[in-house]
């Protein structure tokens, strides 16, 4: 899945429907955005449902959104290793109608 940044100066991502979701709000029927850059980091883990980084390990004891991906424990699925850069590739994004 593509991610992209609303913003070039933003922190986070969002999914295309993300985006469509924000032109939604705003009555845009177009916008230009920049595509996300995947990176690979080996000391750091990323946390879906937060949105930050966080250490390898700590996901069981200090989060309560913690959901074993067997059902019983270990590996979050809400854990990747890894996080996204604004990159210089810009999209177009269009919507047919835009409903306030």
């Amino acid at each position: 899945m593509k991610y992209y940044f609303i913003n070039q100066h933003d922190e986070n991502c969002t999914s295309k429907e993300g985006v469509i979701e924000h032109m939604k709000l705003l009555g845009l029927s177009e916008l230009e955005v920049n595509e996300a850059e995947r990176l690979y980091i080996d000391c750091e883990a990323w946390c879906k449902v937060v949105g930050l980084p966080t250490e390898i390990g700590e996901c069981g004891k200090k989060c309560d959104d913690y959901k074993p991906r067997n059902g019983k424990s270990g590996c979050c699925v809400h854990y990747s290793k890894s996080f996204y850069e604004c990159s210089d590739k810009k999209v177009k994004i269009k919507i047919e109608t835009v409903i306030i």
